[in-house]
């Protein structure tokens, strides 16, 4: 006699009846359509659409100061509103899943409106110290995402940020660039000679960074580098 095959859909249904799934951009609940945020916070999601502008806000913070090929944001980033709720639970509690969904999303986006160019994906390193307090690197959440639709392949240890800089929050300009300068060693120059890298980080303030990574890239043989955020202050 064959085993009888049961049908175990009651009892998820029983677990989301009983703990339900809720969107992590307004907190209702989500029906089993839905992942991680409802349609709605999908529609009202904050969208720059920068990319499709050369001459964005966030590539005319580096002009005049690194020759960076484009740059452009995903999200607006304001306080309060939805981008800063979603970031923080990616820095602060340990959801990776919510920088993968919005890397998804970026992703896709950025395929839809034909984006191509560069020939690897770079995710801005944390240095080790913070990386084992942290226990992950939420911009390497973010570019896991974003590949699944741009198909570029993803170089996690090219380059290493081989000096802990104190935080820049609440330094002007000139400081942050001080804070930032020499922080960052290519690892694999040979990997990345004469190519084009997209630079990915979770949000972008003054640019300070970003650029301070992009310079040591170019320096190293890099043909051309850009920088994408997943939000911009």
């Amino acid at each position: 006699m064959r085993p009888q095959k049961y049908n175990l859909d009651w009892f998820h249904d029983l677990g989301n009846l009983l703990f339900p799934k809720v969107c992590d951009g307004c907190g209702t609940p989500l029906n089993s359509q839905e992942d991680l945020l409802c349609l709605t916070c999908l529609y009202q999601l904050p969208r720059t659409n920068f990319h499709l502008y050369k001459a964005n806000p966030i590539a005319q913070k580096f002009w005049g100061r690194t020759p960076i090929n484009e740059a452009f944001s995903f999200l607006l980033f304001e306080k309060g509103n939805m981008t800063q709720r979603l970031l923080h639970a990616l820095k602060y509690r340990h959801r990776q899943d919510i920088g993968e969904r919005l890397g998804l999303i970026f992703g896709r986006d950025l395929a839809e409106d034909s984006y191509s160019g560069p020939d690897y994906i770079i995710p801005l390193p944390l240095h080790e110290t913070k990386h084992k307090i942290r226990g992950y690197n939420q911009c390497t959440s973010i570019v896991n995402g974003m590949t699944i639709h741009l198909g570029i392949p993803v170089l996690h240890d090219a380059v290493k940020r081989i000096t802990a800089n104190a935080t820049q929050t609440n330094k002007g300009r000139f400081e942050r660039w001080l804070n930032v300068e020499n922080i960052f060693a290519v690892v694999s120059p040979e990997i990345l000679s004469g190519k084009h890298i997209l630079l990915v980080d979770d949000v972008i303030t003054t640019g300070s960074t970003l650029e301070a990574c992009a310079k040591v890239l170019l320096t190293s043989g890099v043909r051309e580098v850009s920088l994408a955020t997943l939000a911009c202050a």
